[in-house]
This record gives structure tokens, C-alpha cells and sequence, in this order.
């Protein structure tokens, strides 16, 4: 349910910073053409949803619970906040 970005190195153990975030945001906007802005708004999005859901099954902590995910999601916007200056 993770985006793709997010699934990089030891991801499952800590929240890059959000500098390094915003690399792979780049990364993928030069390759595709697409928008970093917009890439990085839909790893928030996509972040947030996780963490709703996970919410929903009560799974508020650890691995794949509301907190991991909810942190995924405030690092992403701090990378997207970066890109879009």
C-alpha cells in the first residue's frame, strides 16, 4: 500500500529526511516528465490513506500501523514542500 518511492533501502525502519525524499521526487520527475510537486503530493495522499486504513483496524503502532504511515506521510510533505519552493 506503500508508494513506490517510499520502498528504497531500509525503508521499513525509518523516515529519510526529508532532503533525501525530495531526491527521489526529482529523480522520478526527470525520468517520467511529470511534476515533482504532483508526484510528491500523491506519496502525502497515498501516505495518509495507508494510515487511515490502518487506523480503521486498530493497528496504531509498529510496522504497517497508523503511526509509521502518518510519519511516511509528514516526511513526504516535507519533501514536496521543498520542491515546490
Amino acid at each position: 500500500p506503500w508508494p513506490l518511492l517510499t520502498q528504497i533501502g531500509d525503508w521499513a525502519d525509518v523516515v529519510p529526511d526529508p532532503v533525501i525524499l525530495a531526491d527521489r521526487i526529482r529523480l522520478v520527475a526527470d525520468l517520467t516528465g511529470l511534476d515533482g510537486a504532483r508526484i510528491g503530493a500523491w506519496c502525502v495522499a497515498r501516505g495518509v490513506e495507508s494510515g487511515l486504513w490502518a487506523a480503521s483496524l486498530d493497528r496504531w503502532t509498529g510496522f504497517r500501523g497508523a503511526d509509521d504511515d502518518l510519519a511516511w506521510a509528514a516526511g513526504w510533505a516535507d519533501a514536496t514542500e521543498l520542491l515546490s519552493g
